[in-house]
C-alpha cells in the first residue's frame, strides 16, 4: 500500500502478474488534487485595555465556494465562526484564522504555509493616575498638586482640568493660587 503525494492531479494505474506469468487488467484511479484554501486573518490590532476592543477582519484569498470559519482561541470573541468578528480577548492574544472548504473539505493551513493566517491583538495596559490627596488651603494661599501614575511609559503627555486658578496647567505640579 504505497502513499501517494502528488503535487497535482495525477492517474494512477494498478496491475498484478499471477505467479503463472499471467497479467491482469490495468485498474486506475486518479487522485485529484484540491489547493488548499489560503485565508488572510488580517492586520495585527491593538486596544487599551478597559476600552472597546477590535475587529478581526479575516478574508479568504482563494475563495472557491462556501466554507466553515474557526476563529481559535476563542476567548473574547464575539463569534468565532465568523469571518469579520469583533474581539476584547482579556490578555494580549494570537488569533488563528481556520477555514475548511465545504466543497473540497480542505482546510487552511496555519502558521506553515500561511503566516497571513494569524492576527495578534495585543491588550495595551491603561495608565493608573492619581491626582493627589484632597487639601484645604486658606484665601489667598496657594497650594501645589502632586499628581502621580505607573503605566504611562517614557513617552507621556497629561492634562490638569479645569485650569482654574493654576499658575500653569501644562505642569506636572502646578501651583494653585
Amino acid at each position: 500500500s504505497p502513499i501517494a503525494n502528488p503535487d497535482s492531479t495525477t492517474l494512477y494505474s494498478f496491475y498484478a502478474i499471477g505467479d503463472n506469468g499471467c497479467r491482469s487488467n490495468v485498474s486506475s484511479l486518479t487522485v485529484d488534487v484540491a489547493p488548499l484554501p489560503i485565508v488572510d486573518a488580517g492586520n495585527d490590532l491593538s486596544f487599551c485595555e478597559d476600552s472597546p476592543g477590535v475587529f478581526l477582519n479575516g478574508r479568504i484569498v482563494n475563495a472557491q465556494g462556501n466554507y466553515s470559519v474557526q476563529w481559535l482561541p476563542t476567548t473574547g470573541l464575539y463569534c468565532s465562526t465568523c469571518l469579520n468578528t469583533y474581539a476584547v480577548p482579556p490578555v494580549n492574544t494570537i488569533y488563528t484564522l481556520r477555514v475548511t472548504s465545504l466543497v473540497t473539505g480542505c482546510q487552511s493551513d496555519s502558521t506553515t504555509l500561511n503566516p497571513m493566517s494569524v492576527a495578534v491583538v495585543t491588550v495595551k495596559p491603561r495608565p493608573v493616575g492619581f491626582a493627589g490627596n484632597d487639601t484645604s488651603i486658606c484665601e489667598l494661599d496657594s497650594a501645589y498638586l502632586r499628581a502621580s501614575f505607573t503605566n504611562a511609559g517614557p513617552a507621556y503627555s497629561f492634562r490638569w482640568s479645569p485650569n482654574i486658578g493654576m499658575y500653569d496647567s501644562s505642569l506636572f505640579d502646578p501651583r494653585l493660587s
